[in-house]
């Protein structure tokens, strides 16, 4: 059985969805929002010895994603409240996924959330390289499951469109993987099954650039003169090379090709808008 904390975000939903709901638990909140606090690890413990059964798997996806968010709340959120209950779910028998980004690979100068996220990267290595059943997953930028947060390039454009108004953007070369939340969580399963510990990530191999990506998507749906590329400066460190190559247990994961889709959950958006 899969535990979620976190389940209620858009990638715990899509594991419920691709589960049947069946093997699946999501964890109430209000049992884990506090586990960030020190000696939580023991409370996360006592809690799986009692609702859960070995060989069960905890998913943590609860997380701050926005990195303008005060540094103690990523502080809290993306490190400490994982790292107690991986620690926690480990004593009690159960084995343990953590999430974060594969731009923990490629930024030098990271941000607030992905800073946070490479510090439980290393929390989670360290515990498997010690033989312990922990894996921590660095995913793509996901879309699909609802319209795209507004603190993020594709919420940024949704805004844009929805207000009918210019779309200003850097010149776009940063590098990008866009994965719709279905795929990846069938991914995921399949990671799972295979039993990955460390630090694994989950890619399809097919990068874009984000001025592909905006040039795509807004000549797709007619609304390629609102887009204006090179008004805004390129950001001082993010992805301008790096592209990893599709993870070789997803090679018959049938991903979806990325502006055509992204183009379709933009349009549903814009109609539910």
């Amino acid at each position: 059985m899969l535990q979620l904390i976190g389940g209620r975000g858009r990638l715990g939903q899509a594991l419920l969805r691709h589960s049947g709901h069946r093997n699946v638990r999501l964890i109430p909140r209000e049992v884990y929002e506090n586990w960030w606090q020190t000696g939580s690890a023991e409370q996360a413990a006592h809690y799986f010895a009692v609702n859960a059964t070995a060989g069960d798997i905890v998913c943590v996806l609860s997380g701050v994603l926005d990195p303008n968010q005060p540094q103690d709340v990523h502080d809290q959120v993306n490190f400490a409240l994982p790292s107690h209950v991986a620690e926690g779910a480990l004593e009690a028998g159960l084995r343990v996924v953590t999430f974060g980004s594969v731009m923990e690979r490629f930024m030098a100068l990271p941000n607030r959330y992905v800073a946070t996220k490479a510090r439980l990267a290393e929390r989670i290595s360290r515990l498997a390289e010690g033989g312990a059943p922990a894996v921590h997953l660095q995913i793509h930028t996901l879309y699909g499951g609802g319209p795209p947060s507004p603190f993020m390039f594709l919420g940024q454009m949704y805004e844009a469109l929805k207000e009918q108004r210019p779309f200003a953007m850097s010149s776009g070369r940063q590098i990008r993987e866009y994965h719709h939340v279905d795929d990846d969580a069938v991914a995921i399963k399949l990671m799972l099954d295979a039993g990955v510990s460390g630090i694994a990530h989950i890619s399809h191999g097919e990068a874009i650039t984000l001025r592909d990506l905006a040039l795509g998507v807004m000549k797709t749906i007619g609304k390629e003169s609102q887009l204006l590329l090179g008004e805004l400066p390129d950001p001082p460190s993010d992805n301008f090379a790096g592209v990893l190559e599709r993870t070789a247990l997803l090679h018959d994961v049938n991903f979806r090709e990325t502006v055509p889709a992204v183009a379709a959950e933009m349009r549903t958006a814009l109609a539910n808008g």
